[in-house]
């Protein structure tokens, strides 16, 4: 498995809803299952700039992990 630039190139609007307000974040998505294994793998806290949205194509058959991940 190649190592994956971070963060992805792909992106996607989130948009949250609470009463009247409504609010959209844009976040950084992991959408191949080879993105989303390695979402969390060797990233410092300091490359995350958006929010990051797994989309599992089938979550019951996939996972993700965080090896080395900088949670301080």
């Amino acid at each position: 498995m190649r190592l994956i630039r971070f963060p992805f190139a792909e992106s996607c609007d989130l948009c949250i809803i609470k009463g009247k307000e409504i609010k959209t974040v844009n976040c950084e998505l992991a959408c191949t299952e080879e993105k989303i294994f390695q979402s969390l793998n060797n990233r410092k806290k300091s490359i995350f700039k958006r929010p990051l949205v797994l989309n599992f194509s089938s979550p019951t058959l996939q996972t993700f992990t965080s090896l080395n991940f900088d949670f301080e």
